[in-house]
């Protein structure tokens, strides 16, 4: 992405079995990782595959890229970012137990850009013009929450091609 390819965004095939994707949790992993080798070979492709249906994807996207576009008409800023790597956590209770309620943060932070193709062909992204960056956010709560100072990531490791994200994660 950082050498300025474009990655058409694609919904889940329809021979994959979703029953037990959630859409909406970070925890698809453990499905997801049966179409490993399909995902890589369509990367390759520059496809990225969502693992939302065709129409999900459809209205979902078109609400991003609307957002998206009112933010920067309204305020000069582009709030789009592809995270690569999450990081979960779990807050504890006075008494010890962990919450039931798990917290998410991204890692790595790449700027990008939705465009909007033609109806039937959707969208795709595009690294901006900006380098990738650690989630400085995310640094500044583990050191305050937790007391981790951690060095070696800010800046991150870098190469030819930008962050060096299997260094970083």
């Amino acid at each position: 992405m950082a050498s300025g390819q474009e990655f058409e965004l694609v919904h889940c095939p329809e021979d994959w079995d979703r029953h037990d994707i959630n859409t909406g949790s970070f925890e698809t992993y453990n499905v997801l990782h049966n179409y490993a080798d399909e995902i890589v070979f369509s990367l390759k492709q520059n496809k990225l595959h969502y693992v939302f249906d065709k129409n999900t994807l459809s209205t979902k996207t078109t609400k991003l890229y609307r957002d998206s576009r009112m933010a920067m008409e309204e305020n000069g800023v582009n709030n789009l970012y592809l995270a690569m790597g999450v990081l979960k956590w779990l807050d504890y209770t006075k008494t010890g137990k962990a919450a039931l309620t798990p917290h998410y943060a991204p890692i790595i932070l790449i700027p990008i850009d939705l465009i909007r193709r033609p109806a039937n062909i959707g969208f795709s992204i595009v690294q901006r013009d900006e380098e990738a960056f650690v989630n400085r956010t995310l640094l500044e709560f583990l050191k305050q929450q937790f007391g981790m100072d951690i060095t070696g990531i800010n800046p991150p490791p870098h190469d030819e091609n930008g962050i060096d994200v299997l260094k970083t994660l």
